[in-house]
């Protein structure tokens, strides 16, 4: 199972790994050791996609560059379904990291990386309402 530089994660009931590797997110059963490609997610620098589970196993989130140098928070289905862009921002968001009953999403984002502040915030998101982006700090 090649997993290159990205940290996998364990599934919630201990049966499947997911891990980024050569631009994927990938599912491994942790028995058979045999990988589905999940989705694509290109990784950028040291934040990778570092995709991480939800507690109750049936979603991922992950970070992703998309267009080419705007970084952003996903959430896609266990089964590779359904996957959503949460965070919709011109500024870097990621990596994500789920609460403890799989409401939200914490993640830091550059939207406060101003020439007075210089630094990164962390922003917090209700997961049923990603399609309308709303976040809190």
């Amino acid at each position: 199972m090649p997993l290159r530089s990205q940290p996998p994660s364990w599934s919630p009931d201990g049966k499947r790994i997911a891990y980024a590797s050569e631009g994927h997110i990938n599912i491994v059963d942790a028995a058979a050791g045999v990988p589905v490609r999940l989705t694509r997610a290109d990784g950028y620098g040291d934040l990778g996609p570092s995709p991480r589970w939800s507690p109750d196993g049936t979603r991922l989130a992950f970070a992703s560059v998309v267009g080419g140098n705007n970084i952003e928070v996903f959430i896609v289905n266990a089964d590779g379904s359904g996957l959503t862009n949460v965070t919709r921002n011109a500024a870097w968001d990621g990596p994500p990291s789920w609460s403890p009953d799989g409401r939200r999403l914490v993640f830091s984002s550059s939207r406060d990386n101003t020439p007075t502040t210089g630094n990164h915030g962390v922003f917090v998101m209700d997961v049923r309402e990603a399609t309308s982006g709303a976040e809190h700090r």
